[in-house]
């Protein structure tokens, strides 16, 4: 079974099916996070299970974008539609109020929370999963060590539990055999870019691979109505 991306619904037509993986690397000047959460609040609008891994804002913050876009936030959290996991807390080096959250964001700690999500007797399934920002584990982790926990934990929860899974790292800022390793794990690259070359500030956005079938890797502008984004040539 396929899902349909909305922001996507065009660069994959067929829609992406579950057990995918996709990095996305990330201009930081980018409109990247206006573009993650107007996904999020589709998918939610579509009846979508959403899980959101939030490591760059208090977990409140997110909700409260969603709700400007439109999403009722409280309904679909009650109804374990959308699950948003703390690590924001975790960078802070405080406690989170969160039910779901991580503590500690040291390969270690996050390798038992996610073997335990695995094993879980009723884990959560079908669902389209979005990390907001890996750069930030990758303070308190090598790359090796990432890359590890990557293979050994994030991807087989993955196509264990039939999920579609969106990770986010900045552009530029680890190595180049970091992001070669990630792309060769994931079974999709999204590349996100900020452009002033005609004088204007945009984001630009493509599919630059996509194993699970066919594709239009062009480039398209990221069009804003509000804070919802949409792509056009």
């Amino acid at each position: 079974m396929s899902v349909r991306i909305p922001i996507l619904a065009e660069l994959i037509p067929g829609g992406v099916p579950h057990r995918t993986a996709f990095v996305i690397e990330y201009d930081p000047d980018s409109s990247y996070y206006q573009i993650l959460e107007s996904t999020v609040h589709d998918l939610l609008s579509a009846g979508q299970v959403v899980s959101f891994f939030d490591y760059t804002r208090f977990p409140d913050q997110v909700r409260r974008d969603l709700r400007a876009l439109g999403s009722d936030i409280d309904a679909f959290e009650t109804q374990k539609r959308f699950l948003l996991y703390d690590g924001y807390s975790a960078t802070l080096g405080v406690k989170s109020k969160e039910k779901l959250a991580f503590e500690s964001l040291k390969a270690a700690d996050i390798s038992l929370h996610f073997l335990k999500m695995t094993k879980d007797e009723n884990p959560v399934r079908n669902d389209v999963g979005f990390s907001d920002n890996g750069t930030v584990s990758l303070r308190y982790n090598d790359e090796k060590t990432f890359l590890d926990l990557y293979a050994s934990r994030v991807i087989p929860r993955i196509k264990l539990h039939d999920r579609i899974s969106f990770s986010g790292f900045v552009n530029g800022v680890h190595s180049a055999a970091f992001y070669k390793s990630m792309e060769d794990m994931c079974d999709g690259v999204i590349d996100i870019k900020f452009d002033d070359s005609i004088g204007t500030t945009q984001t630009k956005l493509r599919v630059r691979s996509f194993k699970m079938g066919q594709f239009d890797g062009s480039w398209r502008r990221v069009k804003f109505d509000g804070a919802h984004a949409t792509l056009t040539n």
